[in-house]
């Protein structure tokens, strides 16, 4: 960890304007315990990359008010905030975990409170009603009651999925082996994508559509 945070630092001199690479660099010095190898990963980060150009290949640049489930320590949110293609008037980060909700402050500072919030919170209890026009789940593979957790979800939302075949985890406990069986899972009335995406060592599955 004390390399990853040195580099950080030759980096931010480096790359003054890159604000990202600092408040990833104080939310790494402020949460050293997380699992900041996963979080950064390439597949995790190139999951996300796969999302934000799928969605901008839809035409579905403004998100309005956006909900991530599971969004961990918020890095799919600062990518939608950075993003010159897409927009979002508020991200809500929910996660069971307090401490990955503080580092998702941390790493999207700017936007804290006027158009970022995040709070410790069971998927399962949120109402997905008024609040939102967009919900974002990556971590489909969690849910073990999938089906309970899409029926919260109200008619018309844009709902982007994501889940994956690596049941070697033991967390993993709703995993697919296509993306049509996890749009099947979903009951979208409309889907507007389905696509698989390599990641080193297993395969990740995605879709969008509306509810």
């Amino acid at each position: 960890m004390t390399d990853a945070i040195l580099i950080l630092r030759g980096l931010e001199e480096m790359y003054p304007e890159l604000v990202y690479i600092a408040r990833l660099r104080q939310a790494l010095e402020q949460h050293p315990n997380l699992n900041w190898g996963d979080a950064m990963s390439r597949g995790q980060i190139t999951s996300k990359l796969w999302l934000i150009h799928e969605l901008v290949m839809h035409q579905q640049y403004d998100l309005g008010r956006v909900v991530l489930c599971g969004g961990w320590v918020g890095i799919l949110a600062r990518m939608i905030f950075d993003s010159n293609q897409l927009s979002a008037n508020h991200i809500h980060n929910l996660d069971l975990s307090a401490v990955a909700v503080f580092a998702s402050r941390t790493i999207n500072e700017e936007y804290v409170d006027h158009n970022f919030t995040s709070t410790v919170a069971n998927c399962y209890d949120t109402d997905y009603g008024i609040n939102y026009d967009t919900v974002i789940n990556t971590s489909c593979e969690h849910f073990e009651e999938f089906e309970q957790w899409t029926d919260k979800i109200s008619k018309g939302k844009l709902v982007v999925l994501q889940s994956n075949d690596f049941t070697e985890i033991e967390d993993h406990v709703n995993c697919v082996t296509s993306a049509g069986e996890l749009a099947e899972q979903a009951k979208l009335e409309t889907v507007m994508f389905t696509g698989s995406l390599p990641c080193y060592g297993y395969t990740r599955y995605m879709v969008i559509g509306v509810k």
